[in-house]
């Protein structure tokens, strides 16, 4: 057999493989789509209950935000100090390095030959992130090798782990992860520019050292770059990136109740957790907690509308 005939039957192999793969996915977000709608009148209740209570709670924190963060403010507390410190890189970790780690797996699995140096770009590229993150935001700075390990480790377990599934489960991984990356990452961009033009100085860094000057401002204020990044809170978009379990069901068909109220019961505690002791630790306030809620909520919903779901609703509309 001739080279030319070998690269043939390589790429012909790669595409049916790549063809299968948006089949499955097409498939997927017809799962996912029709669980929606199974339980459309019940998750339109929740929508409703949850922007009404998000509503009035950024009325009643545009009359008494800073009120709020000072009776709550608790320097002391360990456990809000704990999340502030650990509790945002599990979800960065999970949704981006989780996801390059399975689409390297995945391209391992599904290509017989080809441009490896690809394929070995994205671990690095997953490493790098988590680095990234541990010493941009002072997190293990000094203890660096704490970062390594944890990389280290996190990344061999998802790539061993993504090896030994079965391919079916494996693109369902994959499918699940690129949804939580590209609604994540999307909100993450959008609060990385609203930190910066809203300038809006923390509760526990009112009249410090490095302004002295600046006192408190209602959310509805644009106060412009300045250096302070209150408004909204990041760490909430990470801790709700986990509420993102209720997609798990319809995607890998899972109808224990028990295991569905685990993962709804867990996911959102940790992001009420996370929204409390940030007002206690005075990183941010009460409207600046709920707008995360409120962002993310509403990121989910335009893009699997608007992206995911398009097709799907045009042809039930038809």
């Amino acid at each position: 057999m001739s080279v030319d005939e070998t690269t043939y039957i390589v790429d012909q192999e790669m595409l049916v493989s790549y063809n299968q793969t948006i089949t499955e996915f097409k498939g997927l977000t017809k799962n996912l789509y029709e669980g929606i709608q199974l339980h459309k009148k019940s998750l339109t209740i929740f929508l409703i209950v949850l922007f009404s209570v998000c509503v009035c709670l950024m009325v009643v924190a545009s009359i008494w935000d800073y009120q709020i963060a000072h009776a709550l403010n608790n320097p002391y507390e360990w456990y809000s100090w704990f999340l502030q410190d650990f509790g945002e890189w599990p979800a960065p970790f999970i949704v981006n390095c989780g996801f390059f780690v399975v689409m390297f797996v995945w391209l391992i699995r599904t290509r017989k030959k080809g441009n490896y140096l690809f394929l070995l770009f994205l671990l690095p590229l997953a490493g790098a992130f988590i680095f990234g993150y541990f010493f941009t935001y002072g997190v293990l700075v000094d203890t660096w090798w704490i970062a390594l390990i944890i990389a280290t480790i996190g990344i061999g377990a998802f790539t061993t782990i993504a090896f030994l599934l079965p391919k079916q489960h494996l693109v369902k991984i994959l499918y699940f992860l690129m949804l939580c990356f590209i609604i994540a990452n999307l909100a993450y961009f959008l609060m990385l520019f609203v930190k910066w033009l809203w300038g809006r100085v923390r509760f526990r860094d009112i009249g410090g050292i490095l302004d002295p000057d600046i006192g408190f401002t209602h959310w509805f204020i644009i106060n412009g770059p300045n250096g302070n990044e209150a408004f909204f809170s990041g760490h909430v978009l990470a801790a709700l990136s986990f509420t993102y379990v209720w997609m798990i069901p319809p995607i890998f068909n899972i109808k224990n109740k028990i295991v569905i109220g685990l993962m709804y019961g867990l996911s959102s505690f940790y992001a009420i957790s996370m929204m409390y002791g940030r007002i206690v630790t005075g990183a941010h306030y009460l409207s600046d907690v709920v707008t995360s809620v409120i962002v993310y909520t509403v990121f989910t919903i335009l893009i699997l509308t608007f992206i995911f779901f398009r097709n799907l609703r045009k042809k039930r509309n038809d």
